[in-house]
């Protein structure tokens, strides 16, 4: 299996039931951040997802950058942006099986000095959690979190399920109005 970087903007459109969703997938590189402005009109939910393993890895663009670091920086800009303040946040830890192995071969303090917990990797996903959740001003907001290793479908198909339910019922007013709304045109 080989990791293939994301470049420019990907949308997927599919239907879940009676709602239609439209992700945009954005390539988190540095250099294709600036594409991203205008993908941000009608948004309905932030899904963040962080690779656990960027905590021993730096950025491609800038060697002297942690990924981690660089990917806290970045979800605190965009989820404290004006624009976002009623979205809901969903943080994807992905890669949770490789963060398993490192964590008892690399310190997380690596990335964190102040990190206290060693190899115990309840300890340190909490602790990363802890470190995204800090980059929100509004610590009363709340944020989805769920830790997935991406290439297990089943554990995708967990999150997915989740956030599914949780977008149902924070946009449940919107789909009812859609519904009655389509309702009405096919009686037409």
């Amino acid at each position: 299996m080989t990791r293939v970087r994301t470049t420019g903007i990907a949308i997927t459109e599919f239907d879940e039931g009676q709602v239609h969703y439209r992700v945009v997938d954005v390539g988190g590189q540095r250099t294709e951040r600036k594409k991203w402005i205008h993908c941000f009109d009608d948004v309905k939910a932030l899904l963040f997802v962080v690779n656990l393993a960027g905590y021993d890895q730096v950025m491609f663009e800038d060697p002297s950058q942690n990924r981690m670091r660089e990917s806290l920086d970045l979800f605190g800009q965009i989820c404290n942006n004006p624009v976002f303040v009623e979205t809901p946040i969903f943080l994807c830890l992905n890669k949770k099986d490789i963060f398993e192995q490192m964590i008892q071969n690399t310190d997380l303090r690596k990335c964190f000095p102040q990190y206290e917990g060693g190899p115990d990797v309840n300890l340190a996903l909490k602790f990363i959690e802890d470190q995204y959740k800090t980059r929100i001003n509004d610590h009363n907001r709340t944020i989805h979190i769920c830790h997935i290793a991406a290439r297990f479908k089943k554990e995708v198909k967990y999150a997915w399920e989740e956030i599914n339910t949780c977008l149902v019922e924070e946009n449940k007013k919107t789909i009812s109005y859609a519904t009655k709304q389509q309702k009405k045109t096919n009686k037409k």
